[in-house]
């Protein structure tokens, strides 16, 4: 790499990995065919877009989102093994004596405190669920005009 040619994010890009931003036609056909395009703010052809425009910032600024975004989903996945780990502990002590308990057909209470416990089981498991995010928008270029 000559010495005097400024350093930009698509130069490190080709020192790093060889590869050539600038080629990259933006045919969209990378995030057509990926099963995590949808997952982020930014799908694999507007990284390249962002770094043939050497937007380093802006791309770091989206690594810091994502980051934090990562981070909730391990504490969540944490809380949801926790819970696991709970119901089956309860499951494995539920024996006979509970599971008559339960059918008791005179008063119910039993039944109740199941019914009241698996309601709050069922509660914390959606407390914790991870919620899709919106697709990302897309800006309208000069193909993608409509009629």
């Amino acid at each position: 790499m000559n010495a005097h040619a400024p350093r930009t994010l698509a130069t490190d890009v080709k020192a790093r990995t060889g590869l050539n931003v600038a080629q990259c036609y933006q045919c969209g056909k990378c995030s057509a065919g990926c099963p995590m395009a949808a997952e982020g703010s930014l799908r694999p052809h507007d990284v390249m877009r962002m770094a043939m425009r050497n937007e380093r910032g802006r791309l770091a600024n989206v690594s810091a989102v994502l980051e934090r975004k990562v981070a909730d989903q391990r504490a969540r996945n944490a809380a949801l093994f926790k819970l696991a780990n709970e119901v089956l502990s309860r499951y494995e002590k539920f024996g006979l004596g509970e599971a008559l308990k339960a059918r008791e057909p005179f008063t119910g209470i039993a039944r109740a405190k199941l019914e009241s416990l698996m309601q709050d089981y069922e509660d914390k498991i959606e407390a914790q669920r991870i919620k899709p995010e919106p697709a990302p928008v897309t800006v309208a270029g000069k193909g993608n005009k409509k009629p």
